[in-house]
């Protein structure tokens, strides 16, 4: 069935992509691309994953259409999860390996792979305590991700990655464990549920605690060090996967587990209920007030996840089953939101080469594509009347608490906007010099042709420690430049707008000498200044300059090179392949600007093709699940 398939090869290309990735070479790019494919392939069978219409054992005893006699159920949620999940990856894919290369997908791609598994299985599970165990699971795989950093910061990050996915996953199970005895415990005494009584206490006490439990995984203030940490130390390609989309399993657990499990005590709880209104009211204000001021464009990305998710407390707060749905379109809507927010902070942060938001002014002159991915990421965090985020924004804020409360909340879940505006008040300022050495992306992708002038470089005798490559770059007249140094466009030309495709020099210039290496990108990830490395002259090598994701050039002796001396080059199928994947490399490069605000984009156009509801959210996140919802699995 679609489901297994889909469960198998999740786990199949998670662990393949990850031993292919790691060799390097030929076998990295089948990982990446096998990645790739396998993302593709899940959204496709998730979306033709059946939703069994009947809960009713055959004649074998399973239940048709789910697996193990119906331990796993997939649902219209559970499809619709996993299909925008994995399309939103295979776009972030292509946007971390602009952005670092192949790299950029070592850990990125196991990580997403392994947890759309652990989403599955999450989403899926008709019993709460599989659903945790399964939800806590796919926590652990932001741990690969955060080292890929090596240093001793991103151990430390790690370790708490691992206290926080394991401590969460055992009190919630904790929690789901005791309530089926104190509800065996009410049905025989209905009297012991008073208020006051030791049975009302431990309600109480398992609510408070999975709302803090909920509250450290989501990051929501006082736990936000954690995100702030993750920010600086994930690489920046992968912050959609480890800040909103790794969080959604175990929340929407811990959703099932407030729903079905201690909704139907209904036990006089109002001090605890009210209590977790009003911390999730302060952290709101709190997480705002931080995204408003933060000058660090990751931290201040974090702030705004942590403000979004937070509304999630709400759900557990009213203990009310009305809001099922609302609670799980949230979550898939922030979820969304953010990983198009979070994609657009990435590519701001390498184009104009700074974290710092008061550097960035003036970056809507250079990004236009970019300020219009901003603009509809805000139109779909908020949404208009009618839209599936603004219905489960009003529910949430609604079933919480009686006014005024429920006006305070709604107006503090609206308070992120000034840190958004901000941004956009930042982009019409007059730019910085981050922002005029930029590449403007409208030229890149051949939509603007700008004035350009010539400047030649000459290249210095081959033997120095200053070699660079001969090269004539275009220089842009769009914007100014110190006098006597190559403008925003030479810089980009000459680096070829610093894309990280993994273009190595070719043998003759790395082997030898300081010169070795100094065509290629600065540590770091950072754009070099200078051009790189190359062959002074074809002839000399016989071979191309550069080559895609990592292969090793052609070398004297191979198959395709030319011979050092005596005689024209010889033609060969090696050759000739080298010499289209170099045309490949250059044109991305050319273009990469443009490639990486077009994927913004295009996130951001998913994101408010979700909010509007134009997928079904809320009808798929109302949907029953079996054991947490109504539907009551046969013995």
């Amino acid at each position: 069935m679609t489901y297994l398939a889909l469960l198998l090869v999740g786990g199949a290309a998670s662990a393949g992509s990850a031993w292919a990735l790691g060799r390097g070479g030929a076998a990295a790019r089948l990982g990446a691309l096998g990645g790739v494919l396998a993302l593709v392939a899940i959204a496709a069978l998730a979306a033709a994953t059946p939703t069994p219409d009947s809960l009713t054992p055959d004649s074998t005893g399973a239940v048709p259409g789910t697996l193990w006699s119906g331990a796993l159920v997939p649902g219209a949620y559970l499809r619709l999860v996993i299909v925008l999940w994995s399309t939103s990856s295979v776009v972030l894919a292509g946007v971390a390996w602009l952005l670092r290369g192949s790299a950029g997908l070592r850990a990125l791609l196991p990580a997403t792979l392994a947890a759309l598994v652990g989403a599955a299985v999450t989403l899926g599970a008709a019993s709460p305590a599989l659903a945790i165990v399964a939800g806590g699971a796919t926590g652990l795989a932001s741990i690969p991700v955060v080292l890929a950093t090596p240093g001793a910061a991103a151990s430390g990050v790690a370790t708490r990655e691992v206290r926080n996915a394991v401590g969460t996953s055992l009190v919630l199970l904790a929690v789901a464990a005791v309530a089926p005895a104190l509800a065996r415990l009410i049905l025989n005494d209905p009297t012991i549920a008073s208020g006051g009584s030791g049975v009302a206490a431990a309600v109480s006490f398992g609510l408070l605690a999975m709302a803090v439990v909920v509250a450290a995984r989501l990051g929501g203030i006082p736990y936000h060090v954690r995100i702030s940490a993750l920010t600086d130390i994930a690489p920046s390609g992968s912050l959609p996967l480890v800040v909103a989309w790794l969080p959604l399993p175990l929340a929407a657990a811990a959703v099932g587990v407030a729903v079905g499990v201690l909704a139907p005590l209904a036990p006089p709880v109002g001090p605890a209920q009210a209590l977790i209104v009003a911390v999730t009211l302060l952290a709101t204000l709190a997480a705002c007030l931080a995204a408003f001021l933060q000058d660090d464009l990751r931290h201040a990305v974090g702030y705004l996840v942590i403000a979004d998710l937070g509304l999630l407390l709400l759900a557990l707060a009213a203990l009310d089953p009305a809001l099922w749905g609302a609670a799980r379109t949230w979550l898939l809507t922030a979820a969304v939101t953010k990983t198009a927010l979070a994609a657009w902070a990435a590519v701001a942060e390498d184009r104009f080469e700074t974290r710092s938001v008061p550097e960035l002014r003036g970056w809507l002159r250079p990004s236009p594509v970019l300020g219009l991915a901003l603009v509809l990421i805000v139109l779909a965090t908020y949404g208009l009347p009618g839209w599936a985020v603004m219905g489960a924004r009003t529910d949430l804020t609604g079933h919480a608490a009686a006014g005024p409360w429920d006006s305070l909340l709604l107006l503090a879940s609206f308070l992120t906007l000034p840190a958004y505006l901000r941004w956009l008040w930042v982009g019409y300022g007059p730019p910085t010099s981050h922002v005029e050495r930029s590449a403007p992306e409208l030229a890149a992708l051949g939509l603007a042709r700008l004035p350009a002038r010539r400047l030649s470089i000459t290249p210095p005798r081959r033997g120095r420690a200053d070699d660079t490559l001969p090269v004539e770059q275009e220089t842009s007249d769009a914007g100014p430049g110190a006098p006597g140094k190559p403008g925003p466009s030479a810089r980009q030309s000459a680096t070829g707008q610093g894309a990280p495709l993994d273009v190595v020099a070719s043998p003759e210039a790395r082997s030898t000498g300081p010169a070795a290496g100094r065509g290629r990108r600065a540590a770091g990830g950072r754009r070099a200044a200078s051009a790189m490395a190359a062959p002074e002259a074809p002839e000399a090598s016989g071979g191309p300059a550069l080559t895609l994701w990592g292969e090793e050039p052609a070398v004297e002796g191979d198959a395709g090179a030319a011979p050092r001396s005596g005689g024209a080059p010889r033609p060969s199928r090696d050759g000739a392949r080298q010499d289209a994947m170099t045309r490949t490399v250059e044109a991305v490069r050319r273009r990469r600007a443009g490639l990486l605000s077009g994927a913004v984009l295009a996130l951001a156009l998913l994101s408010a093709l979700v909010a509007s509801g134009s997928f079904g959210v809320a009808s798929a996140a109302g949907e029953p699940t079996p054991g947490v919802a109504g539907i009551v699995l046969p013995s």
